[in-house]
């Protein structure tokens, strides 16, 4: 026993006058160690965060996860496990712990060879994490004395210039905490799905184990090895009177309990598309990504996109497995846009983004022939021009000059005919104006657009926000020309707004890092049809949904819907236009088809695939509130359209 104590004694009067000597020299010389400044001019890594109408995380764009948070605002609880489990002397030592350092040179005297307890305080943690790149000593996990001794000269000369809490914060918000985590912020929200003011003591102890190695102690996939990690960082935190004995008793009988925060796989096709904004409107991946802390506030209605997203994926798995799809599969993408706005409340780009990252509602590429939907322009021009429902048109066979060769003889001939229907006959004859759109006439629309002229069409189109190429020729009346998903939902919006043309936007505004606002968009915003020409569009687009190519879809719905069906040329794609009415109202735009271009079937319309999804969308939209009306003259001229015989 007596050459035991002389040991102890021996080691201590050593260690003493060496840390007298070594106390010196790394207090006071700092000449070859980098610059203290680092900590000052920190700039950590950090998340851009997208924020759904709703105020939820909708996604992140980052280069490292992190979202860096004020010492002042970490919970006193959150504070106190990592003292306990780190650094419990923290506040009261000088960067480092002599009386740890002592603790742990006893404890791995007398376990040889094993290393067994180390005493680097918060602070050599912290500067080891800034100077990993600098100090050669720090590349290695190495214990050698001279790495200890560098980084106990870089921590005394950090606690000289900086206060404890401007460390305490960097160190908090640097150090990774697995799955991709970085910092307390993002470990709450990953591991429990709660923010740090709502942490129990039992979660902020899971944290705080997590520390000394993320790999070792997963609460996921090494959840004995956590739960003792856990549990010793609860005793810790008992010692040092965080908590109480009977608190410690309890907590440690509790299981591990996580509850992983997933992102909403609905949000992603959104996400997309908010980045393609950000990247038009000169943000580059720079600020977006590395530098991060962008908060970029969407129209995005949480709710409503996992509505449409649902309503998609199942439609689509439905008819896939019907068809037995096993290899191309059918692909669709939905827009959906508030009426008297023109804010996105959801964007669907296909069945799941972890599948395919083509992103069909807005990409270039996904613009597709709109068919038989892009006829509401060629009858909304007809109105403008002082047409009425009642004037007629010809539903008959004609032939029209295909190509022209340069000395005017014409070299083929173009003969468009009408969807093939059992309910009527190839050709109507004479026909109203009304049944031509209502009942989809495809000849009658091209004797109306030569009526009223295809350019006055096109102008009508570009002035409700269709952007994209559209041919000055007879055959882009019935949709030969390629239109985007966005652009043609945008246009249906202006007739459920009373003919007004809103700029759709998904991005409200952006604040930087400081929280100030640094873009707010301008909406553009122009009367382009005269109130009375979308009233009496929206009657017959509300006759399409009654008794004409979506009534079998449609009927009895309670909550009434105006729409427009579209099939292009053997059914390669099928598309259906609605919108239900109302200041908070929506205008919903659907697409079907194969990525590779081929029919979908023989058959196969707009209003028997596509509409569908858009009746699902609106009843699971209205299935807890007030049912909306259309006015009282829209169901009046409808009520004539039906019932003639009553005028």
């Amino acid at each position: 026993m007596k050459l035991f104590l002389k040991i102890i004694l021996i080691h201590v009067v050593v260690f003493g006058i060496s840390g007298g000597w070594l106390f010196h020299y790394v207090y006071y010389k700092n000449d070859d160690l980098p610059s203290i400044k680092k900590l000052s001019e920190l700039n950590l890594k950090r998340a851009s965060y997208v924020y759904s109408a709703d105020e939820k995380i909708a996604g992140r764009f980052f280069y490292e996860n992190r979202d860096p948070v004020k010492f002042e605002n970490i919970p006193k609880l959150v504070k106190n496990a990592i003292l306990a489990a780190e650094d419990k002397r923290f506040f009261s030592h000088w960067g480092v712990d002599p009386l740890a350092i002592v603790r742990a040179y006893l404890h791995n005297y007398f376990s040889r060879p094993r290393i067994v307890s180390g005493a680097s305080t918060i602070t050599q943690q912290l500067v080891r994490l800034l100077y990993e790149d600098e100090v050669v000593e720090f590349k290695t996990r190495e214990l050698s004395n001279r790495r200890k001794i560098k980084e106990a000269r870089l921590a005394i000369q950090l606690e000289r210039h900086y206060k404890k809490e401007e460390i305490f914060e960097a160190y908090i918000n640097y150090i990774y905490f697995g799955y991709g985590r970085f910092g307390i912020v993002e470990a709450s929200r990953y591991y429990f799905s709660k923010e740090l003011k709502e942490l129990t003591a039992l979660e902020t102890a899971m944290l705080a184990a997590l520390i000394k190695s993320p790999a070792r102690f997963s609460p996921i996939n090494k959840k004995e090895a956590a739960l003792e990690r856990r549990n010793l960082v609860l005793l810790l935190m008992k010692e040092n009177e965080f908590i109480s004995q009977s608190e410690y008793e309890k907590l440690t009988k509790e299981p591990i309990n996580l509850n992983l925060s997933k992102t909403d796989a609905s949000f992603a096709y959104a996400k997309d598309f908010v980045r393609r904004v950000l990247l038009e409107k000169g943000y580059d991946s720079n600020q977006i990504w590395h530098n991060g802390g962008l908060r970029i506030k969407t129209t995005i209605d949480s709710r409503i996109q996992e509505i449409a997203a649902d309503a998609l994926s199942e439609h689509l798995a439905k008819l896939n497995a019907d068809w037995g799809n096993t290899g191309e599969k059918l692909e669709g993408a939905v827009v959906i846009i508030e009426n008297f706005s023109g804010k996105i409340a959801a964007i669907i780009g296909g069945h799941d983004f972890a599948e395919t990252k083509y992103n069909r509602a807005v990409q270039k590429s996904a613009i597709r022939q709109p068919g038989s939907a892009f006829k509401i322009f060629t009858y909304a021009t007809a109105l403008k021009e002082g047409w009425n429902f009642y004037d007629k048109i010809c539903d008959c066979p004609i032939h029209l000059p295909g190509k022209i060769s340069f000395h005017g003889k014409v070299l083929k001939w173009w003969s468009p005919k009408n969807f093939h229907e059992k309910s009527h006959p190839d050709f109507m004859g004479l026909i109203d104006l009304w049944q031509g759109l209502v009942l989809s006439r495809n000849v009658a629309t091209i004797y109306l657009a030569r009526r009223v002229d295809i350019e006055k069409v096109i102008e009508t189109a570009r002035d409700m926000g269709i952007e994209s190429e559209l041919d000055p020729y007879l055959p882009t009346a019935i949709g030969a020309s390629s239109v985007g998903l966005l652009e043609l939902t945008a246009a249906f919006s202006v007739i459920a707004n009373n003919g007004t043309h809103l700029e759709p936007i998904i991005v409200t505004e952006i604040e930087d890092t400081r929280n100030q606002l640094i873009h707010k968009p301008e909406q553009e915003k122009r009367t382009v049809l005269a109130p009375e020409v979308a009233e009496d569009m929206t009657v017959l687009m509300r006759a399409v949904t009654e008794i004409g190519t979506a009534k079998l879809t449609f009927k009895g719905i309670e909550q009434k819907v105006a729409g427009k069906t579209g099939t292009t040329n053997e059914s390669r794609d099928v598309l259906f236009f609605g919108f239900t009415p109302g200041t908070d109202g929506y205008t919903i735009g659907v697409r079907l088809g194969y990525d590779m271009p081929k029919s979908i079937g023989a058959r196969q319309t707009g209003g028997l695939l596509a509409a569908p999804i858009c009746r699902k969308i609106v009843e699971e939209i209205y299935k807890n509130g007030e049912k909306k009306s259309f006015s009282p003259a829209v169901e009046e001229k409808l009520q004539k359209l039906i019932n003639p015989a009553h005028n």
